[in-house]
């Protein structure tokens, strides 16, 4: 293996030792203003006040109202207009941006226009809206609305500062979720959202978050593409990376990091090597050793390829640096387990993962070693070391810290010998021995290496034996497993995860694919907690869910559906499986009117945004087939004002082949006008002291936001 000269190995040990943190231009290098913005006494006085002003706005439209939601991730809903900082959750819809738009309320929308006025874009480029549906209508309406099919399909790209808009099953509303996107790559969409949930904030959906989906995931209905009056031309960046082994092989990913592995004899060089590009073109790359400040390669390591550059000609950013290269000794690198990360800085002032190298360093002959590759361990995964002795007599023992060995016996020990050994598992290694101290518990320890079979210490490591990472789980429904349905309809499933680590989501994967489609309607059950207390401090946000999943997309057949849980660790839950078995539905009733809309769950068959005081007649005309009206107990209806609870059938000479349940907006009596009664009963539905059926309680919901609250009464009042 080629030498290093003395000279490149001081300037090595000189990097190594000195290596500090390297100033990166902001993405937004050219600046046009800086922001200012005043707000809520509570919000200016707060952390997330400070990163807004902190922005500078670049007279890019896209990139200012990307750069201002990412100021705010992390912020936390407040209990009143008091505590709006957003430092600490409060759970009652209560935020700076519910503040400046005049209500406090459900706020994803009004934190998406928030955004959009605080980077100096009008509301005639990005509608101020509180109600998702007024938004994606709005788009709609100028012809700036992508469906997710057809950016699935290619038809559309999305790019940063694009509004994006979703649908999960909780109500009949087209949409009732919005985010801003800020990227997308690879079939994946990234994006900051508000009121909605992050595993390290908020998982009751009170926070502002970023988050990543694939394109696949029915979740997303639309993106939407504001006429920004700069910006357009602003492309999603990619970059390739790879990395060159000694052996002549090597490893590429498009916009990923790339990992490679080495194992080598304490002394020996060894070479780091690959190229990478970027769309913004790369100014130089930049390296640390173990988690260390990153530091400059030595420019005599950065070079330009031109095999390189004939094989990515898109790249045409990429003229000056697209390579590096250098060899190295592993002199100044640790026995055992060590990590060299490479990240690329472009030319606009970003930064970019380009991958990272796990070099196992084996101690030179003669030399002894212990180490680990990390220093806590669940008690029921047992402790995972390697090491190396002198002679054979040299033997790794486990004492509770503090102990003085010889004095007390260890809890478990492995006969090492001299030679090489990596990777043993102290707990379950059938070469381990117990003592009489039985297993350790729950604790803090110390690993030794002893050189002789006396207690002479050669190393000592302390390390933490931690709760076992335990789960518990129940899938509640669907209930039978193995059900048929119709194409286009949903059905209800619900259940509960634990686990000792905490709960990050829950998501199903459709017949086995890898795609993880997330389950939205997520909250945390008391009884669940109650009888299982030893998980309320890390389940105690999110535990349960209950959703609805839409077979709209699904084909005709049988289905798989596996649902799982995410803990905030990785570990993955399987509550269970189904077999859903699609067929094709008979004749559906369709809606004529936009406005109005149809909802099939297992809940409720409904159509519902009736307007009231409509006879027979008109109704009937809200659909494309000739439908029956019937009273709530079956009874045909020809005549006089139909009201929620009433039906329409649609007949295929005598079978019955649809029917839907009629919601008249803030209709809770049931005659189809809208009065004081109805507006007394709403009051009480409000206040939760009344308990109202299905089609009576989709009624009160008269804004169609999923809950019943005071903007119900103001629709009603509206309509009498």
């Amino acid at each position: 293996m080629k030498t290093v000269s003395s000279y490149a190995m001081k300037t090595l040990a000189v990097l190594l030792a000195l290596i500090t943190l390297v100033a990166v231009l902001p993405l937004t290098a050219i600046k046009a203003d800086a922001l200012s913005y005043s707000g809520s006494s509570s919000y200016m006085s707060g952390p997330y006040y400070q990163k807004l002003i902190a922005v500078n706005l670049t007279g890019n439209q896209r990139v200012d109202i990307v750069n201002v939601a990412k100021s705010q991730v992390g912020y936390q809903e407040g209990s009143s207009r008091s505590s709006l900082s957003g430092t600490s959750y409060g759970g009652s819809n209560c935020t700076e941006y519910g503040d400046w738009y005049g209500m406090q309320d459900m706020w994803c929308a009004m934190f998406v226009s928030w955004c959009a006025k605080v980077a100096g874009i009008s509301s005639s480029i990005v509608t101020y809206h509180s109600y998702t549906p007024t938004g994606l209508n709005w788009f709609k309406s100028q012809g700036r609305a992508y469906s997710r099919s057809t950016v699935a399909n290619g038809g559309y790209t999305p790019i940063p500062g694009d509004i994006v808009y979703f649908k999960s099953g909780r109500n009949s509303n087209p949409t009732n979720h919005i985010g801003i996107v800020t990227g997308y790559s690879g079939g994946t969409l990234y994006t900051v959202e508000g009121n909605t949930s992050s595993a390290t904030v908020s998982t009751n959906g009170g926070a502002v978050a970023a988050k990543s989906y694939s394109i696949s995931n029915t979740y997303r209905v639309y993106i939407c593409k504001p006429a920004y009056t700069s910006g357009d031309s602003v492309v999603t960046s990619s970059w390739v990376n790879t990395f060159d082994f000694t052996d002549g092989t090597s490893t590429t990913k498009s916009s990923t990091p790339v990992s490679g592995a080495l194992t080598i004899t304490k002394g020996e060089n060894f070479n780091i090597g690959g190229w990478s590009v970027h769309s913004d073109g790369v100014a130089k790359y930049q390296w640390n050793l173990n988690n260390t400040s990153w530091g400059d390669m030595d420019s005599s390591w950065m070079k330009f390829r031109q095999d390189v550059a004939n094989a990515t000609t898109s790249y045409k950013k990429c003229t000056e640096i697209n390579s590096f290269s250098c060899t190295l000794s592993s002199g100044g690198l640790n026995v055992g387990s060590n990590t060299i990360s490479i990240r690329g800085v472009t030319k606009t002032g970003s930064t970019y993962t380009v991958g990272h190298y796990d070099i196992f360093v084996y101690p030179a002959e003669g030399e002894t070693y212990l180490s680990v590759d990390r220093y806590k361990f669940p008690v029921d995964e047992g402790i995972t070391f390697s090491a190396k002795g002198a002679n054979d007599y040299a033997w790794v023992g486990l004492f509770a810290k503090g102990d003085v060995p010889g004095q007390v016996s260890s809890y478990r020990w492995y006969e090492m010998g001299k030679n090489d050994v990596k990777n043993i598992n102290l707990m379950t290694d059938p070469n381990a021995r117990i003592n009489s101290r039985g297993e350790p518990k729950e604790g803090e320890y110390t690993l030794y290496l002893f050189v002789d079979e006396d207690y002479t210490v050669d190393t000592k490591i302390d390390i933490t034996i931690t709760a076992a990472e335990g789960a518990k789980s129940s899938l509640d429904f669907p209930n039978p497993r193995d059900f048929e349905i119709f194409q286009g309809d949903s059905f209800l499933t619900a259940g509960w995860a634990l686990h000792n680590k905490g709960i990050e989501a829950f998501y199903y994967i459709l017949d086995n694919d890898t795609t993880k489609y997330a389950i939205q309607n997520v909250s945390s059950r008391a009884d669940v907690l109650a009888a299982f207390p030893a998980y309320t401090a890390s389940c105690g946000d999110l535990n349960s869910f209950s959703d609805h999943i839409s077979t709209s997309d699904w084909s005709v057949g049988k289905h798989t559906v596996k649902i799982g849980a995410l803990s905030t660790s990785g570990y993955e839950i399987i509550l269970g499986t189904l077999t859903v078995n699609v067929t094709t539905p008979p004749v559906r009733i369709t809606g004529k009117d936009s406005s109005v809309t149809i909802s099939r769950t297992d809940k409720l068959n409904c159509v519902k945004n009736i307007k009231p005081d409509l006879s027979v007649a008109e109704i009937k005309k809200l659909f494309n087939e000739d439908c029956v009206v019937v009273d709530a107990l079956g009874n045909a209806k020809t005549d006089g004002v139909v009201g929620t609870g009433c039906k329409v059938r649609y007949y295929t000479g005598d079978r019955l082949d649809d029917e839907l349940v009629i919601i008249v907006s803030a209709d809770v009596n049931g005659d189809g006008a809208i009065t004081t009664r109805d507006v007394i009963k709403l009051k009480k539905a409000v206040a939760g002291v009344l308990t109202m059926s299905a089609e009576f309680t989709a009624a009160a919901d008269a804004d169609g936001d999923g809950v019943i609250s005071s903007n119900d009464l103001g629709v009603a009042v509206d309509l009498m």
